[in-house]
């Protein structure tokens, strides 16, 4: 099910939004993504990022839009770094 947003809002494809998370419908999305696991000192820690604009008990794991040129496995590497430093 979608639902019509307002005319002048941000429109995605077809002039509609998901109506659980509320953002614009595009035709078609790619992304990469990485998941970094690092064991210290018997303890098993995963790498993940806080999304702008959600509540501070939102946790994501990094990833973005693949570019152009790049395979989804340059842009996980790069995601990954960009956005938690490691």
């Amino acid at each position: 099910m979608m639902i019509p947003i307002p005319p002048g809002s941000a429109t995605g494809f077809n002039g509609q939004v998901c109506p659980f998370c509320y953002k614009p419908r595009v035709e078609r999305e790619f992304s990469a993504g990485g998941i970094l696991v690092r064991r210290l000192r018997g303890r098993w820690y995963l790498a993940a990022i806080r999304p702008t604009g959600r509540g501070e008990r939102t946790w994501a794991l990094p990833k973005g839009w693949i570019d152009a040129g790049e395979s989804p496995a340059e842009t996980a590497i790069r995601e990954a770094f960009e956005e938690t430093g490691l």
